[in-house]
């Protein structure tokens, strides 16, 4: 039957990966009066299990059921013992797995794909068409080891209990699971103080950054096999190619001499920042200029990444009416963000400027955090009277395409970041002053 040729196969993925041949050679196992002589064809493959690559991730979804049947194998029922032998269970085919350039991948052939990275990779990649990569069969895969563990170990947590304590051991044995996809030796002595509330803890985010890296570079790899072409993200102007974008304004009442100098100028950029709740660090570094063209408008400029302008220099440029100077404090930021209800934090480091054009009422604004994501910010200071400024701020930023939408719709909705829960573990995405709630804080600064 196919439920039985899918258990054979699973126990044929150390020797010959999640691949069609695995698939086709499960008839070759079947006791005497049933086997078969020779493989099954490519047509009966896909006729029992799928065609191209579905039949794969039928056999990785077939391989991760039999890892929640083997954990009641362990050798006691305690939490420790159940999570450890679940982890044992990768250990085969971690071993086999050849190192092969996600490049390289082809969606028809039998070649093994690059680490378990890649069938996570696949089993996440949309059937047909190009939408976000699903992050379901990564989190029923945490949650399903969760639970189990919890079912065999006999926790009795009711009610909100319940599901906090499941999201800890989700969070818990995927850390681990990470960690063992790059250090296999060191898995089990992680995971050990992970269990005992160890300081190791906070490593659980920083394996979670690593994975996610390369699972996207294993779906990036997918998608070139299909010949879909990735475009890149780089253009003129603002200096990136923005995927999501708002707009908000808040009326001050102060004059907008007060009001840019506080918002828009060094003397206040600190405060500024430090209205996040979530800001935990923030150093002023190097002030300098930078020159731009007398026909460029800071509102159409990106201007953190260009040289410093030399003293004589400017003098030279501003002579000659073609350029002009104008004033950029660097700075970094550190902003600490909780993950699942707060159990992990995770530091994000921000690194940018704040360039300003006092004689047309401009500050620019400009980030890269430390995981890719880009924010361009640019705010307008109009004089509404004598005694109210009106400060708009338009913001432009890039993020990796599969999270748009969801950053989009935070974004405008005012949130300050967004925690998208991807591949067994939240995988955060931090876009700093984003919300329309720090806009209205603005007048807590005066």
């Amino acid at each position: 039957s196919r439920s039985q040729l899918l258990k054979i196969a699973t126990s044929l993925v150390p020797t010959y990966g999640f691949t069609r041949e695995t698939l086709s050679r499960s008839v070759l196992e079947l006791p005497k009066d049933k086997a078969h002589c020779e493989p099954l064809s490519e047509n009966a493959v896909s006729s029992l299990f799928g065609s191209g690559d579905y039949a794969k991730k039928t056999l990785i979804e077939a391989w991760l059921s039999e890892g929640i049947t083997q954990m009641a194998s362990a050798p006691s029922p305690s939490l420790g013992h159940v999570l450890h032998a679940r982890l044992s269970y990768n250990e085969p085919v971690l071993h086999y797995l050849p190192e092969v350039s996600c490049s390289s991948y082809k969606s028809d052939s039998v070649v093994g794909m690059k680490n378990i990275l890649q069938a996570f990779a696949l089993l996440a990649s949309p059937e047909r068409g190009l939408p976000p990569l699903d992050p379901r069969p990564a989190l029923k895969h945490a949650s399903r080891i969760a639970d189990e563990a919890s079912y065999i170990s006999g926790d009795d947590s009711a009610q909100l209990s319940w599901y906090t304590r499941r999201a800890s051991l989700a969070t818990i044995y995927s850390a681990a699971e990470l960690h063992q996809f790059t250090s296999p030796g060191t898995a089990h002595a992680f995971l050990d103080s992970l269990l005992t509330g160890s300081s190791a803890l906070k490593q659980s985010v920083d394996e979670v950054q690593l994975f996610s890296s390369y699972v996207l570079q294993s779906w990036k790899g997918i998608l070139r096999s299909k010949g879909i072409l990735l475009p890149s993200t780089m253009t003129e102007g603002i200096g990136f190619q923005s995927n999501f974008s708002c707009n908000h304004s808040v009326v001050l009442p102060h004059s907008i001499s007060e009001v840019f100098t506080t918002i828009g100028t060094t003397q206040g950029h600190e405060r500024v920042c430090r209205l996040s709740k979530l800001c935990t660090n923030f150093e002023l570094l190097n002030s300098d200029t930078v020159s731009l063209p007398t026909k460029a408008a800071l509102s159409e400029s990106h201007v953190r990444t260009l040289p410093t302008s030399d003293s004589r220099t400017a003098e030279a440029q501003n002579a000659s009416e073609d350029t002009r100077t104008l004033p950029r404090q660097a700075f970094t930021m550190t902003e600490t963000i909780p993950l699942l209800f707060g159990l992990f934090k995770n530091d994000v480091i921000l690194n940018g400027t704040l360039t300003w054009d006092e004689s047309a009422n401009l500050a620019l604004y400009e980030t890269e955090s430390d995981n890719g994501v880009q924010v361009w910010k640019l705010r307008t200071f109009e004089e509404v009277d004598a005694n109210s400024t009106r400060v708009s701020e338009r913001i432009e930023g890039v993020c990796p395409r599969w999270l748009k939408a969801i950053v989009q719709r935070e974004a405008s909705k005012g949130h300050m970041y967004v925690e998208f829960s991807t591949f067994c573990l939240p995988v955060m995405l931090k876009i700093s002053g984003l919300s329309s709630a720090h806009m209205n804080e603005y007048y807590t600064l005066f």
